[in-house]
């Protein structure tokens, strides 16, 4: 009945291409269809036979669909009430999904981190809907919330790829636009190359890490 006022739309920030991923698992959980503008459907056409399942999650009509697709840059506390607007009551609330990406930062005062403290403090960090903090300018209808997700890896998962594998010579793609990008990246090769060392010749570290989940270290 689309008369009847529903309590949440769910609107995810994405892409021309990703994040399709966390965009079926949120329609998923809430047993709703995806509803996306008619460009982005064609970009989600295109990946049919690679992703049946996602054209399968996709509505036709906004009105039925409880989660929304929009661009990245237009999840913003300025834009979201004006979308929660544009359906004419159809919803009380609107919930802006913004993944964010993976971020690295070293600890103040340093170029790099020790390499220990990463492991040791990325094994140990969960993330879970307890985790999520409203974003600034959120209010009791429009409330934004970013995501650190990201279908690349994240540098904690980079390092543990680096010390688990046998390699001859690893290749930077990335961060190689200038000799001083190039030069921390090269540095960062260092780093995992000697860790990998050390670690073969103690017994208790030999064989690379041990994974927190059968999907992710």
């Amino acid at each position: 009945d689309s008369s009847v006022v529903k309590p949440i739309l769910v609107v995810l920030g994405t892409y021309t291409v990703g994040k399709e991923r966390i965009v079926k698992a949120i329609a998923r959980a809430l047993n709703t269809s995806i509803y996306c503008e008619p460009r982005k459907r064609r970009f989600f056409e295109c990946q049919s036979s690679e992703d049946p399942e996602l054209l399968e999650m996709l509505g036709d009509d906004p009105l039925k669909c409880d989660v929304h697709v929009i661009s990245l840059g237009d999840v913003t506390s300025d834009a979201l009430p004006l979308y929660l607007e544009k359906w004419k009551g159809r919803w009380e609330k609107v919930l802006g999904i913004k993944p964010t990406g993976w971020t690295y930062s070293p600890p103040a005062g340093t170029d790099m981190a020790n390499l220990q403290v990463i492991l040791q403090r990325d094994q140990r960090k969960t993330y879970n809907w307890a985790s999520l903090r409203p974003m600034r300018n959120s209010t009791p209808n429009v409330m934004l919330y970013g995501v650190p997700y990201s279908e690349h890896s994240s540098f904690f998962e980079l390092t543990c790829f680096a010390l688990s594998i046998s390699y001859v010579r690893m290749i930077a793609t990335v961060n190689v636009h200038n000799a001083k990008s190039r030069s921390k990246m090269s540095a960062w090769f260092e780093k995992w190359e000697g860790e990998k060392k050390r670690r073969e010749r103690e017994p208790s570290t030999k064989g690379g890490l041990v994974p927190r989940h059968e999907e992710y270290w």
